[in-house]
């Protein structure tokens, strides 16, 4: 019944409630997909209790590429990935190549991975937690040379498929997000808390064509994509079956899924496919129902700032200290020790700095999403939409680098694993300085266009 009154609801807008005809001085899109799914076996990302590489896939996995021309012609491009995230030199490198491609500033190239847990490793992200051989890393590297080959060329492709369009902005609900940090006497751990602080807004952005046919939609979930818990088959988790669930209803369009503020925020219940299916129909569900309704237009005008930060981690333990630890029981610490002496013998230290993308896209004069690097805290939306009350805020993490959890300084204060302990598999050296969340709001309050 959604499927065929949809186009029908829409058509009917487009000729009653919208009337006029769209021109070139509005919204131009267009949209690209590619199959990312790896041919040979890679070792996949996300759990360090993995043993070999993918047994198989249980769900293509995507890329997708939302090409964008505002009324002032200028292009922007959003690339939506389904594997856990990138280092930042891979962001890095692969915004260069686009932006070079298309011809369009770094700011105007935004990067985001979905963060599902049953996709394969790229580039050397959280080296630290996986056992893998020689054999396994020059499968990791060749995978990792291809697919940045093909998230240029899905960008490129987008743009070769713009047409007329019109934007629309809305947010449903979903309730299966639960906060995962649970205080106990002896420290924080990782379970259902649901006293916790949660978000189960659903903000979305619908592309429909000069005839009101929908195109694409983008939508996000402040939800680790973690329903899988740790398996051998490739898929896109709660996101890519709600990818899935949204091209199958609307056949021809483009479903993308960009990882909201996630870094403390667990799906429940987990453990098995068929929940992350079920979550991802909810999820899908929800869209399906809102994009009926009335949703806000989206004006024809878009502006972009990007910046890389430079945090500052907290004094790290002395090359005395990692000596000792390259006997501890615990593998990884063992690990990392000898990750932090190679580092200390070829530079002579232990760098402090800690380079962090922010990014920042106005749609229009109050609509605000932004993006960030690395699994973002909660809190970060929350601290986002007070710090601009006048704007629709939307907030994706997981973008353009995935290089540590970002912790707020609540969070840096109570610690855990999202307030350091997972520094160790990200391959840092300690945690980062209470000055986090004040740096990193600053930065991203001196690149947000129109801002002050």
């Amino acid at each position: 019944m959604l499927k065929t009154t949809r186009n029908l609801m829409i058509l009917l807008q487009a000729l009653f409630l919208f009337s006029a005809p769209i021109t070139a001085g509005g919204w131009l899109a267009g949209t690209a997909r590619t199959n990312i799914t790896p041919e040979d076996p890679v070792w996949m990302a996300g759990y360090a209790s993995r043993t070999e590489p993918a047994r198989g896939t249980l769900q293509e996995i995507h890329a997708r590429a939302l090409a964008l021309q505002d009324q002032d012609n200028q292009k922007f491009v959003l690339v939506s990935v389904d594997v856990l995230g990138f280092p930042g030199y891979f962001g890095k490198a692969v915004a260069g190549r686009i932006g070079r491609a298309l011809d369009i500033p770094r700011e105007a190239v935004m990067l985001t991975a979905s963060h599902t847990h049953e996709g394969p490793v790229v580039g050397d992200n959280l080296s630290v937690a996986y056992r893998m051989e020689e054999e396994h890393l020059e499968a990791v590297r060749k995978y990792t040379t291809i697919l940045a080959d093909k998230l240029v060329a899905t960008a490129v492709r987008a743009f070769d498929d713009m047409q007329p369009c019109r934007l629309s902005f809305g947010r449903t609900e979903a309730f299966f997000a639960v906060n995962r940090r649970v205080i106990k006497e002896d420290g924080i751990a990782n379970g259902a808390n649901r006293r916790g602080p949660v978000d189960h807004r659903v903000p979305f952005m619908t592309v429909d064509n000069e005839n009101g046919v929908l195109q694409a939609i983008v939508f996000s979930y402040a939800c680790h994509n973690t329903t899988g818990r740790g398996q051998y088959y490739y898929n896109g988790d709660y996101a890519g079956f709600a990818e899935m669930a949204l091209e199958k209803e609307f056949p021809g369009i483009t479903a993308m899924f960009m990882s909201g503020t996630a870094g403390d925020v667990n799906p429940y219940p987990r453990g098995t496919h068929a929940l992350a299916e079920r979550h991802g129909n909810e999820l899908s569900d929800a869209i399906k129902k809102a994009i009926t309704g009335p949703l806000e237009a989206v004006e024809p005008d878009l502006e972009a700032g990007f910046q890389e930060l430079t945090l500052q981690l907290q004094e790290p333990p002395s090359a005395e200290e990692f000596k000792k630890k390259l006997e501890d029981e615990n593998e990884f610490v063992r690990r990392h020790a000898r990750l932090m002496l190679d580092r200390i013998e070829a530079d002579g230290k232990l760098s402090r700095d800690f380079p962090y993308p922010v990014q920042a896209w106005r749609f229009g004069k109050d609509l605000l999403l932004f993006a960030m690097g690395g699994e973002v805290l909660l809190d970060y939306t929350f601290l986002l939409e007070e710090a601009y009350p006048d704007s629709r805020v939307w907030v994706v993490g997981y973008s353009n680098d995935i290089s540590a959890y970002i912790p707020s300084k609540r969070i840096l204060e109570e610690g855990g694993y999202e307030g350091g302990g997972a520094m160790l598999y990200y391959g840092w050296p300690s945690p980062f300085e209470p000055s986090v969340e004040e740096m990193i709001m600053e930065g991203i309050g001196a690149i947000v266009p129109g801002g002050e």
